[in-house]
C-alpha cells in the first residue's frame, strides 16, 4: 500500500468512526477543508451520516429536547 493510499484510508476511517473533519484537516496539514474532504472518499450515505452527526453535535441539549 502506498503512503498516499494509506492517508486516504486513514481519513475515511477517521470520519466514519466519528472523527471531526476539522481535526482531520489539521492532522493532514491541509489549509482548506475541501482538500480534506477529497481524502475521505465517502459515499453519499456516509456523507449524510457525517452531516447528521455534525448537526446533532451543534445542537444544544435544550434544543434536542424540543
Amino acid at each position: 500500500m502506498s503512503p498516499h493510499k494509506l492517508l486516504h484510508s486513514f481519513a475515511a476511517d477517521f470520519i466514519r468512526n466519528g472523527g471531526n473533519i476539522v481535526l482531520l484537516r489539521d492532522q493532514l496539514s491541509h489549509s482548506k477543508i475541501e482538500t480534506t474532504s477529497l481524502y475521505t472518499n465517502l459515499s453519499n450515505k456516509d456523507k449524510e451520516q457525517v452531516l447528521t452527526r455534525m448537526e446533532t453535535n451543534r445542537l444544544k441539549p435544550a434544543d434536542i429536547e424540543k
